[in-house]
């Protein structure tokens, strides 16, 4: 046999090397791929102002009607059925510990020091020197998001 007739098995060989090498790469980078798009998990407390029924909350836990927007901001809106809540977010200073009951002794499902404070949010329309944009405009206004505030402020 001549030495080229022996390098076509050889390369093969090294091909099929490089193949297995190209295969554990992709395999590896779509692994990195989808480990960037998995969601973290945060537990937090949440304390909620306003009109609130803690019976419609809990409805709302079991029947997956609690949703939290934009909370990748520093002015997250919080979704309770059709409720919403201007949050923003804050360090408690200590650690919480999260309790659930089974039975008559208590289980530690979690500790956070993440917190958030939400307010009932009321659905305004935009205004301009005491006439709505409405009166000047044959569009309906664009609605804002405010905090409630106190009658008077």
């Amino acid at each position: 046999m001549s030495a080229e007739e022996q390098l076509p098995s050889e390369m093969t060989d090294d091909e099929d090397d490089i193949k297995e090498e190209n295969e554990e790469d992709s395999t590896n980078e779509e692994e990195d791929e989808s480990d960037s798009e998995d969601w973290e998990e945060v537990t937090m407390v949440v304390t909620v102002n306003g009109i609130l029924d803690a019976d419609l909350v809990r409805d709302a836990v079991e029947r997956d009607l609690i949703k939290l927007r934009y909370g990748d901001t520093d002015v997250p809106v919080l979704q309770i059925n059709n409720s919403l809540y201007t949050a923003a977010w804050n360090q408690d200073l200590g650690t919480n510990i999260v309790l659930q009951s089974k039975g008559k002794e208590m289980e530690v499902v979690s500790c956070t020091s993440t917190m958030m404070a939400a307010e009932k949010a009321l659905l305004t329309s935009l205004s301009t020197e005491g006439s709505t944009i409405a009166a000047k405009a044959e569009v309906a206004p664009r609605a804002a998001l405010s905090r409630t505030q106190p009658r008077g402020q």
